[in-house]
């Protein structure tokens, strides 16, 4: 069962670890690792698109990607 949370990243971050049969911590991680290795990227393409990703420090943070890439693709047609 989903935890009641009024934090929407954290609600997120439930929802894909309960689709997957994971910890919420584990999505974390996971997520976390993938944002550094995009941002390092030995491939151009990938580091241009993760440092299009809006963030206040080094790298973006969780919230920071959720936040921009929900606004990103919330109004194009699935």
């Amino acid at each position: 069962m989903i935890k009641k949370s009024t934090n929407k990243t954290d609600r997120i971050i439930q929802m894909i670890a309960q689709e997957n049969g994971v910890s919420p911590f584990q999505v974390r991680a996971d997520m976390t690792y993938a944002i550094n290795y995009g941002f390092n990227s030995p491939d151009p393409e990938t580091r241009a698109f993760w440092k299009g990703v809006p963030h206040k420090g080094k790298v973006p943070t969780i919230d920071e990607f959720l936040t921009w890439i929900s606004k990103k693709y919330a109004s194009k047609p699935v």
